[in-house]
């Protein structure tokens, strides 16, 4: 896996076209270019903050990216952020995504999740499929076990 920056696909993968329409449109947002990568960004100096932490994880030096195996979690972290700001009642799937990004970023600054270091040069989708320490869902293992 690498390092790459969150994009408005990965955004829109976890909002629905509606929420993300209105998202565009809400009053506060209306004078920006695109609000969705405001929140972006600001996701991915939060996620950088808390591998920055942990004292194992090679940070990329290109600023805004996080790793791959995080971006989940940052979605998750950030579509909760979005629907708070249009005052969208967020649903308990939501919420309980949103705490568990959260609970797995603050494993990462203390150390006990290493998400995939960075490598020179391999900041794009064409670094190797080396394991890699870290966090593997159970939906990962199962689609794994399928390969």
């Amino acid at each position: 896996m690498s390092w790459r920056e969150p994009t408005i696909r990965d955004l829109a993968a976890k909002l629905s076209q509606v929420e993300l329409d209105r998202f565009r449109q809400y009053p506060d947002y209306k004078t920006a270019s695109d609000p969705g990568q405001d929140i972006l960004e600001l996701v991915a100096e939060t996620v950088r903050g808390f591998c920055r932490s942990n004292k194992q994880v090679k940070m990329c030096p290109k600023a805004g990216t996080i790793p791959e195996g995080l971006m989940t979690f940052a979605m998750d972290f950030a579509v909760y952020d979005v629907l708070k700001r249009i005052n969208v009642n967020v649903n308990d799937a939501r919420k309980a995504a949103w705490e568990k990004a959260n609970e797995v970023f603050q494993m990462v600054a203390e150390g006990k999740f290493i998400p995939e270091s960075y490598e020179d040069g391999k900041d794009d989708d064409t670094s190797s499929n080396k394991a890699m320490p870290g966090f593997c869902s159970p939906r990962r293992k199962r689609l794994n076990n399928w390969i």
